[in-house]
């Protein structure tokens, strides 16, 4: 049946009113934020020991200035590039065979050649791995076992060409899923650090690149900052309605990025990456080429941000990558990676239909799909059929 748009008309009127109001508040929070930005950035060490107090997941500054930006200079090297980036089946319930697949597109851009080397990579989940107990593996599952081999692989093609090497994954490096204690989720965390550890152990510029960041770190130090009681006593936020992303489109003008920020996590994500040996990083980066801004968060490791020639290769490297893009400004080579790895629906279809030809002639006893995947599977009525 259609929507009722003239009875949803008032509700639209009144979306629109409350998005003009939402709009406004925005805009005055943060022009405060800013004001408090640039004036508690005038004692760092005092921001620093704010934000140890808290229980939240907070910026704490590093050595940089929190208020300036900074803009790129001609990097004094060049470097290979290899991005990664996944795509994943998971299974459903009302569709047999039950199926999973987790499918990661590798692209390499080697220093001195003009042609880029895609590649890809699958995992089709074995039967038995399809279950968790009695149940079906839940798409959070396969969400961190592609996240692991995504890391996988960035680790392995990193480790095969020669230095400097960025290595550059979609999404953020830091790997957390609060509250998540369960012995599988553990054992995957636990395996991606090791793999982080090993890119440490051989100096890759490991990036993670966040498109359209919703973090509020930086947010809650400058609450924290602009109210001195204990944060347990807090009675209200002083800036509710805004994110980073909102300071820096202020702050940041086109190629500019921010200070670096150590990303400080709650003390049960630092247990849970109990087997890691350095503490993520991030700055804020705005890639957009005109005045428009467009303001990206990218997550690094120590190893990196300690390092302002590395720094400055990743930050003039993700400009020249988002150029390519144009007026929508994304780092091609994660654009590539995304090609390579994304499995269209006919992929699907016809994997379904080879795993099922080796089915039935093993003697496998085929279900049915569940009938309401088979309703939802008839074509719909037309307006003649409905009356």
């Amino acid at each position: 049946m259609p929507l009722d748009f003239i009875n949803l008309q008032d509700q639209v009127n009144s979306y629109s009113q409350g998005a003009l109001f939402y709009q406004k508040r925005i805009e005055e929070q943060t022009h405060r934020a800013l004001e408090a930005l640039e004036h508690f950035s005038s004692d760092i060490e005092s921001m620093r020991e704010r934000a140890e107090r808290t229980q939240s997941r907070v910026a704490l500054p590093a050595s940089e200035n929190p208020a300036e930006p900074i803009s790129a200079h001609s990097p004094k090297m060049v470097c290979n590039l290899i991005s990664v980036d996944g795509s994943q089946i998971v299974p459903d319930p009302h569709i047999f065979p039950f199926l999973a697949l987790i499918n990661i597109g590798i692209v390499q851009f080697p220093v001195g050649e003009k042609t880029i080397k895609p590649i890809t990579r699958s995992k089709l989940y074995k039967y038995e791995e399809l279950f968790d107990e009695m149940n079906l593996i839940s798409e959070d599952v396969v969400n961190i076992d592609r996240d692991v081999k995504e890391m996988e692989y960035l680790k392995e093609y990193s480790l095969i060409t020669s230095q400097p090497t960025i290595a550059l994954r979609d999404g953020m490096l830091e790997l957390y899923h609060e509250p998540r204690s369960e012995k599988r989720y553990r054992k995957r965390i636990t395996e991606y650090n090791t793999l982080l550890n090993q890119l440490k152990d051989n100096n890759v510029v490991v990036a993670g690149y966040v498109d359209k960041p919703r973090s509020r770190s930086l947010v809650t130090l400058l609450e924290l900052c602009t109210d001195h009681r204990e944060e347990s006593n807090l009675l209200s936020h002083a800036f509710p309605n805004i994110t980073d992303t909102h300071i820096f489109s202020s702050l940041l003008k086109s190629k500019q990025r921010s200070a670096i920020f150590e990303n400080r996590a709650p003390i049960q994500t630092m247990t849970s990456n109990s087997n890691l040996n350095f503490p993520f990083y991030f700055f804020y980066l705005n890639v957009s080429q005109t005045i428009r801004p467009w303001v990206v968060r990218v997550e690094i490791p120590d190893w990196v941000a300690v390092d302002q020639e590395i720094v400055n290769l990743l930050h003039h490297t993700l400009l020249e990558q988002c150029a390519i893009m144009g007026s929508k400004p994304y780092p091609y080579c994660l654009h590539r990676a995304h090609e390579t790895a994304v499995v269209h629906n006919h992929e699907k279809e016809e994997l379904i239909n080879q795993i099922t030809s080796t089915l039935i002639p093993g003697g496998v006893k085929m279900e049915e799909n569940s009938y309401k995947q088979a309703a939802k599977d008839l074509a719909p009525r037309t307006r003649m059929e409905q009356r």
